[in-house]
C-alpha cells in the first residue's frame, strides 16, 4: 500500500489538498528537525513530538495512545537523523570518545525505564509531563545566562578535563527522558553541557551520540512492547494500520526522507554559532514548544 493511500485513509473526511499537503509538512518538518539535530546536538523531537501529536490528533488517533505514537515515531526518525548527524561530528572530531564511555551505559539503562514507564502512562500524563520539562529547561537555560553574552564568554575556554561517573549519572537521567517523552535526550543534555562549560563542538558531538544510541534503544523497546497483547494501549493502536509496534510506518518515512539531509548541513554549521547564540536559540525553542503543547492539551481536554 503506497503512502498515499496511508494518508487517505486518516484524510478522506477533509479535502484534497490537506492530502496533497502532508506530502510537503511531514518532509519539511523532517529538514527541519535534522538542522536542529545537526546544529545543536539533539535528535530533533522537540519540534517531531508536538508536530506528530497534532497531527495525530487531527487524523482522529486513538486518543489515549497518540503520544505513545509520536514518541515512539520520533525516536525512529531520530536513529536515521542522529546516524548522520554523528557520523558527521566524527570526522569533524567533535566526538570525544572518553566521554561517550561514561555517558553511554547510563542512557541505555534510562531510555528503557523511560519507554517502560511511557507504556503504562495515560497520554494524557504525558503531554503536560513534556510543556512542564521543557518550560523548566527553559527557565534553567535563562539562569545559567543565557541572556548575558559576558557569562557566556567567561566560560567558553575553560573546557572540560572528564566528567568520569556524573556523565553516567546524566545519561541515566537524560535516557529516562528520552524513552518517556520521545524526545531524543539531547534538549535537556545539551543546556547540561553548555551549563557545566564543555566546549560547544565536543558538547554537540557528545550529545548526538548520546541521542542515537538512546533513540535506538528506546524505538526497539516500543515496536516490541506495542506488538505484545499485554500492553496497556495496544488494543488501541491495532486500530491504527500501517503500523510497527507503536511506530507509525508513514510518518516516519515522511519525515525520515529529509531529515539525514538536514542533520548533516547542521552539524557542519555548528562551529558558526556562538554558546550565547545557541543558549537564546535554546530559550525560545523551548518556550515556543512548551507553551503550544500546554495550549493543544487544554484544548483537547475541553472537548
Amino acid at each position: 500500500m503506497s503512502l498515499f493511500a496511508a494518508f487517505s485513509f486518516f484524510t478522506r473526511s477533509r479535502n484534497a489538498m490537506l492530502e496533497v499537503h502532508l506530502f510537503w509538512i511531514l518532509p519539511l518538518l523532517g529538514f527541519v528537525a535534522g538542522v536542529i539535530a545537526g546544529v545543536m546536538g539533539v535528535g530533533g523531537g522537540i519540534v517531531v513530538v508536538p508536530a506528530l501529536s497534532f497531527l495525530f490528533t487531527q487524523w482522529n488517533f486513538p486518543r489515549q495512545a497518540i503520544m505513545q505514537i509520536a514518541a515512539s515515531t520520533s525516536l525512529a526518525v531520530m536513529v536515521v537523523t542522529s546516524s548522520s548527524s554523528v557520523w558527521a561530528h566524527i570526522r569533524m572530531r567533535h566526538v570525544v570518545f572518553r566521554h561517550c564511555l561514561f555517558m553511554i551505559p547510563g542512557v541505555l539503562l534510562g531510555s528503557y525505564c523511560g519507554t517502560s514507564l511511557a507504556l503504562v502512562l495515560p497520554s494524557r500524563w504525558l503531554e503536560p509531563i513534556f510543556a512542564s520539562v521543557v518550560l523548566i529547561l527553559a527557565c534553567w537555560v535563562w539562569y545559567r545566562g543565557g541572556n548575558d553574552p559576558r557569562a557566556a564568554d567567561r566560560s567558553e575556554d575553560k573546557g572540560v578535563e572528564s566528567f568520569g561517573w556524573l556523565l553516567t549519572f546524566i545519561g541515566i537521567v537524560v535516557g529516562f527522558f528520552s524513552g518517556l517523552l520521545g524526545i531524543g535526550g539531547g534538549m535537556i543534555l545539551m543546556p547540561l553541557l553548555l551549563g557545566m562549560c564543555m566546549a560547544v563542538p565536543q558538547a554537540v558531538g557528545l550529545s548526538a551520540s548520546s541521542v542515537f544510541v538512546g533513540a535506538l534503544a528506546g524505538a526497539l523497546n516500543f515496536v516490541i512492547s506495542g506488538s505484545l497483547a499485554g500492553s496497556t494501549v495496544a488494543l488501541e493502536i491495532h486500530q491504527v494500520p500501517y503500523m510497527l509496534g507503536y511506530v507509525y510506518i508513514p510518518a516516519f518515512i515522511g519525515i525520515a526522507v529529509l531529515s539525514p539531509v538536514g542533520a548533516w548541513l547542521g552539524a557542519r554549521w555548528t562551529p558558526l554559532f556562538s554558546r550565547v547564540v545557541l543558549r537564546r536559540v535554546w530559550i525560545f525553542l523551548l518556550s515556543l514548544m512548551g507553551i503550544l503543547l500546554l495550549i493543544q492539551w487544554s484544548y483537547a481536554g475541553s472537548l
